[in-house]
């Protein structure tokens, strides 16, 4: 079983025992295809991010060579090989039941805490985000995730997903009475390139929920709505003493929270 860890310090294992690379190449084209893995992945597609200035026939050649390199450094046995070419469709997969990616566990605990927050289980929303935390895998990013070259091509599937896990797990820790967990949280997701006006807008729920420090809350408010100008409209809201229901429909009247809120 080949294990690969994407989060954080990229690294890969081979039934428990570290895989060394001799060249980039074959570590980014295995990364790529453990990040497309649920996805047809086209020949054309890759040579042209990892060879694009070689013509087809050469890159082509140069991808089966990565292959084969791919195959040696993890000890897989060609006959039954990992990743599998397919010239008739043009075609390249690498097989799912053969490797573990820890990215695909973070994408089910995020899953999880959007079903539950949209359910009301805001302790079990809040538990998940706590996990998600205690794992490491809140500050997931981009360039974080790929030490790579190709970010035309491969992309970190799941920013939007991780802007909504975190400010439902968040939202759920300032229900609950917890909000400087959700100001971590919102610094996670600032430091994961994350979309800063859903950043700013838990920082600044989070120091309303506080309550002592209304200025805060306003400051934060106004960094949110340098990237979402309608939010200013709700300043005058922070000075009033609702319950976290109450300032839920407040973000309703502007529409803001309906995209997250509705949608997984």
């Amino acid at each position: 079983m080949l294990s690969i860890k994407m989060l954080g310090e990229t690294s890969f294992w081979k039934n428990g025992i570290p895989i060394v690379w001799q060249r980039r190449k074959p570590r980014s084209l295995l990364l790529f295809l453990a990040a497309h893995q649920t996805r047809t992945v086209t020949v054309s597609s890759v040579v042209s991010a990892f060879w694009p200035e070689r013509s087809f026939r050469e890159a082509f050649e140069l991808l089966r060579s990565s292959i084969a390199e791919i195959h040696a450094s993890c000890l897989w046995n060609d006959s039954d090989p990992l990743i599998q070419l397919k010239p008739q469709t043009q075609t390249l997969a690498i097989r799912q039941e053969c490797i573990t990616v820890d990215m695909r566990q973070w994408e089910r605990y995020a899953n999880e805490v959007c079903h539950q927050y949209r359910e009301g289980r805001l302790e079990d929303a809040y538990q998940s985000c706590q996990t998600m935390t205690s794992l490491g895998w809140l500050p997931a990013a981009p360039d974080i995730m790929f030490e790579i070259w190709y970010q035309d091509v491969i992309r970190w599937p799941s920013v939007s997903l991780m802007n909504r896990a975190i400010l439902r797990g968040g939202c759920a820790a300032i229900a609950l009475n917890r909000p400087y967990d959700a100001i971590e949280w919102a610094g996670h997701m600032l430091s994961a390139q994350g979309d800063p006006s859903y950043a700013y807008l838990l920082i600044a729920l989070s120091w309303w929920r506080i309550g002592d420090r209304p200025q805060l809350a306003e400051q934060a408010l106004l960094l949110a709505a340098q990237h979402n100008p309608r939010l200013t409209q709700l300043i005058p809201a922070l000075h009033i003493p609702w319950s976290f229901e109450e300032m839920e429909q407040q973000l309703y009247r502007f529409r803001y929270l309906d995209r997250w809120r509705s949608s997984i």
